[in-house]
């Protein structure tokens, strides 16, 4: 019976201990799967902190480029505007200077000639150009010329001088009447502010280069100086006129009767006539393109004529025909007359008369 108690004992500690053994066994295989299956998780969450904070730097990196960028574009805007704030402030600055020197220029009063022409120089070229320096206190220059032939002269105050300058400049032509052949005189006064003036003094010796005017090359003749009102040189003729004698081009013109006009591109030339008044001979010019000079003719001998100067003939020479007509009540004449364009004269050759349906008689000449 003992025997028998002990065999089941012991069957019942070896099964006990078979139990334990295997339960221990599985509970240590689900641990370590469970710490397998717990880990994997963290690897995760660890690559992604990882990956957090490379995305954190890759972001923290374009903010500070970005923030670097912004902040040397308003370093750029910031220097431009201080440039031009420093820009205006040096003009501010200037004038303020200009102003303050005028209002306290203490220095001496002067004018002087910076670009003239000495007695001896022959001056050949339009426009005649005279330049200056004066004291910045100077309220205005006057310029007086006188022509030594023909007695012309002029007073002009400089349009475009204002107190504060310190230079000037003067220009003399032909067409602007304040130059002439020869000898030109020009006296340049300064009035300063304190109520003085200065003067300063220059002459002038115009001769033209008569090489090309000796032997022009006229390109035919128009009916009337107004035909050439398309060139570059007819206004400043037409003011030469108006200016000179006090008539415009178009008030002289006759629709009836013909009043050449001839044109020397080489010689840099126009002669032309202008019609006058009934049983008048009228006017005949010579103009210098390039110096602007007009000049009208004489007539050598003069003579009772009712003839109205017309028509040129062909150029011989430095003898130009020039024929002059009358018609009136059935009657009719006609005068030949030679231009000497050198010496800007005419001369009467002769005459015939007739009637209008009976043709003309013979040449008369002019009696030496």
């Amino acid at each position: 019976m003992k025997k028998l108690f002990m065999k089941k004992t012991l069957r019942f500690a070896l099964v006990t201990s078979t139990v334990f053994l295997l339960t221990a066994c599985n509970f240590g295989f689900n641990q370590e799967t469970e710490e397998v299956k717990s880990l994997e998780p963290v690897e995760e969450v660890a690559e992604t902190e990882e990956d957090l904070e490379v995305e954190e730097t890759e972001e923290t990196v374009e903010t500070e480029g970005t923030t670097e960028v912004e902040e040397s574009v308003e370093t750029e805007k910031a220097a431009e505007t201080e440039e031009v704030d420093e820009t205006e402030a040096a003009v501010e600055s200037e004038e303020t200077e200009e102003i303050e020197e005028l209002e306290t220029y203490d220095g001496p009063n002067y004018i002087r000639l910076i670009s003239y022409h000495s007695m001896g120089d022959i001056v050949s070229s339009t426009p005649v150009i005279l330049q200056g320096a004066v004291s910045p206190n100077t309220e205005k220059i006057v310029v007086k010329w006188k022509a030594a032939q023909g007695g012309y002269e002029d007073v002009y105050t400089l349009k475009d001088f204002k107190k504060g300058d310190r230079e000037f400049t003067y220009r003399a032509n032909f067409a602007w009447n304040n130059l002439s052949h020869g000898y030109n005189d020009y006296t340049f006064v300064a009035y300063y502010d304190d109520g003085t003036e200065e003067k300063v003094h220059t002459t002038v010796n115009f001769k033209n280069d008569d090489s090309a005017r000796e032997n022009p090359v006229f390109d035919g003749c128009k009916n009337h100086i107004t035909a050439y009102s398309d060139y570059s040189w007819f206004n400043d003729l037409s003011r030469n006129v108006y200016n000179t004698y006090g008539f415009g081009l178009y008030d002289k013109i006759d629709y009836v009767k013909q009043a050449d006009a001839c044109y020397s591109e080489n010689g840099q030339m126009v002669i032309f006539l202008l019609n006058g008044e009934y049983r008048s001979k009228g006017q005949l010019f010579k103009y210098y393109i390039n110096t602007g000079e007009l000049f009208e003719a004489d007539l050598i001998n003069e003579q009772v004529s009712a003839s109205t100067w017309m028509e040129f003939g062909k150029r011989n020479g430095s003898i130009i025909p020039l024929y002059g007509y009358f018609g009136d009540a059935g009657y009719q004449s006609e005068y030949l007359y030679d231009y000497d364009f050198k010496n800007n004269t005419v001369t009467y050759i002769k005459s015939r008369a007739g009637t209008i349906d009976g043709g003309y008689g013979d040449w008369v000449y002019a009696k030496n």
